[in-house]
């Protein structure tokens, strides 16, 4: 049995402004090792949208399962927000200086995909 994700919800209340994020992700084998490092972007947050349930969302939620912890290991201070809801179409947004958003669709991309879409949003300004 896999074992289940331990999340603590004051994680993801804390929002702490000036932070931004920038760097790389790297894949180590099956496990990917989040080196997503605070840095000179003008990244402010990021939100996860996914459905619980739906095809479409499983490889956002195996990118939450496996490899959230790290990516917020590697940035304690940043707004990493994740949101459920039935039936939505996965998405990350990004919110940079000045509320301008940006947004890319997850709809049935593998786990490395997502990240990678993390990785091209904290590398833009």
């Amino acid at each position: 049995m896999k074992p289940r994700l331990q999340i603590n919800s004051a994680v993801f209340l804390k929002s702490i402004q000036g932070d931004s994020l920038g760097a790389l992700v790297e894949f180590n084998g099956p496990r990917m090792t989040s080196a997503i490092r605070l840095a000179g972007s003008h990244l402010r947050e990021l939100r996860i949208h996914l459905c619980q349930k739906s095809s479409a969302s499983a490889g956002v939620r195996d990118f939450i399962e496996n490899d959230y912890v790290d990516l917020k290991k590697a940035n304690p201070h940043f707004p990493i927000l994740i949101r459920e809801c039935s039936g939505i179409v996965p998405r990350v947004f990004a919110r940079y200086e000045h509320g301008v958003e940006r947004c890319v669709v997850l709809e049935d991309l593998p786990r490395e995909k997502v990240a990678s879409a993390i990785k091209e949003l904290s590398a833009l300004s």
